[in-house]
């Protein structure tokens, strides 16, 4: 990561389809959130990208997100378009 911060480029942790998109349901979220930012903390990201493409429950997701920012608010996040 150092390398890429040196050059001015952010890092993101790339979360892809595929086993997540259950750990952003209610009871999982807050847990989900913690490891998450635990993760960016100890490999120094700058952000989440969450290439969910497919089965994606988009209130989930965006819950997920609005958690995520309410407890780093200069954290950058990606999603795909349709």
């Amino acid at each position: 990561m150092s390398a890429a911060h040196q050059h001015g480029k952010k890092t993101l942790l790339a979360l892809q389809d595929g086993g997540f998109s259950g750990d952003t349901s209610p009871e999982f979220r807050d847990r989900f959130v913690q490891n998450l930012l635990q993760v960016i903390d100890e490999d120094h990201y700058d952000g989440i990208d969450f290439d969910w493409e497919e089965k994606v429950d988009v209130c989930a997701l965006v819950a997920t997100a609005a958690l995520l920012k309410r407890q780093r608010p200069d954290l950058l996040l990606t999603f795909p378009l349709p």
